[in-house]
């Protein structure tokens, strides 16, 4: 066989990749058919044989074997029952929902604020649901710590540190702030995060999108609960009428079984056009001229930025945008899309702060109010 196959969940679809030579013994075969995984950096898989992992390994991780010996017994690959390319019979991976929930445990978020046209946004004011002046930075921390983010990355343009400090008010204790020197687009400035984010899986959020949703948990606490019940990375996604295709990267794919609202990614685009987007980029069961477009907010593990890193010496001095990147993810590992019950307001777009605004206050304490006051204006 060749010197490469990889292992999957039938249900879950959780992905290892093995190569020889290798370093590290992973898995062995348990009683009644389940496996256990070995390693101190992660105390809640149960430790087992003699060989433990010496660094860090997350589930949708490259690992790497020792040796050949994957299973109690078994001295080379034939008795698995390999082939070339085929994947490995006989046992499966099983990770409890305590494991699942420690292995997606989203605890930093990188809010990407370097861009041109965008840096500004963030610091515009607003009134929150709540009644309450807030600049639209605050609005997204408050999103993100929601959610149970502890710690928060916002990549800023050289010298905008001061004033997104100051937009953050008590928030600014739980930021770290890097810099992106050139304009070299999204994906340069979100892998500038890379070395904050570590070995752990993030939360990201652009910042000229707010927002709104229609149910108790907030859109980002949604999203953040979907990738920790799949344990794999999760795109939020919304149905989006054709004529928005101009500002949005979208996404084709398809409705997993049993599920309403999360879907298996196949393919994204940038900003397509409606011929490139009919062409591709259809998913069964939208209505007819919607499409599934990113929300602006995403669950992605350490592994992404080693996609970006490629993405980024393949472009060499041109700008990439985020959808390149994640297009290759969908090849290389698990990853979802959610459709979020709520809504996001591009504040960058024309009318967007007035349409953000206007979305806050509708699903606020000054609902009624603001109706009346809309009301006054049309009648006159």
């Amino acid at each position: 066989m060749g010197n490469e196959f990889s292992v999957r969940h039938p249900g879950r679809a959780i992905g290892y990749t093995f190569k020889h030579p290798a370093r590290y013994f992973l898995v062995e075969l348990g009683e009644r058919g389940r496996e256990s995984f070995s390693g101190r950096s992660l105390p809640m898989w149960q430790i087992v044989g003699r060989k433990r992992l010496p660094t860090p390994l997350h589930p949708t991780s490259k690992a790497t074997l020792k040796d050949k010996k994957l299973l109690a017994g078994c001295s080379d690959d034939a008795n698995l029952g390999l082939s070339d390319g085929a994947e490995p019979t006989g046992f499966r991976f099983f990770l409890s929902s305590e494991e699942r929930r420690t292995a997606m445990d989203v605890q930093c978020a990188v809010i990407t604020a370097a861009g041109p046209q965008q840096h500004r946004l963030p610091l515009q004011r607003f009134v929150d649901p709540q009644g309450e002046e807030k600049t639209a930075l605050q609005i997204i921390v408050e999103e993100v710590t929601a959610a149970g983010v502890e710690q928060v990355c916002v990549v800023v343009r050289p010298g905008d540190q001061p004033a997104y400090r100051e937009a953050a008010g008590d928030d600014a204790r739980l930021l770290t702030f890097v810099e992106q020197p050139q304009p070299r687009g999204y994906g340069e400035a979100l892998y500038r995060a890379a070395s904050f984010v570590g070995n752990r899986p993030f939360l990201h959020l652009v910042s000229d999108h707010l927002y709104v949703s229609d149910e108790p948990r907030p859109c980002a606490q949604q999203l953040v609960q979907a990738a920790r019940e799949e344990n794999c990375a999760v795109s939020a996604v919304q149905p989006t009428r054709e004529n928005m295709l101009p500002y949005y990267g979208t996404l084709g794919g398809r409705l997993m079984a049993g599920r309403k609202n999360l879907y298996e990614i196949e393919n994204i685009l940038e900003k397509p056009t409606p011929t490139q987007a009919e062409q591709s980029l259809l998913v069964p069961g939208l209505r007819a001229g919607h499409y599934l477009c990113l929300f602006g907010m995403h669950v992605l593990t350490p592994p992404f930025f080693g996609v970006l890193e490629k993405c980024l010496e393949h472009a060499g001095d041109t700008p990439i945008s985020l959808s390149p990147a994640l297009a290759q993810l969908a090849g290389c590992e698990r990853y979802l899309a959610l459709t979020i019950n709520g809504s996001r307001f591009n504040t960058g777009v024309k009318y967007g702060l007035l349409m953000a605004q206007l979305a806050l206050a509708f699903h606020g304490v000054d609902r009624e109010e603001i109706l009346a006051r809309l009301v006054e204006m049309l009648a006159k």
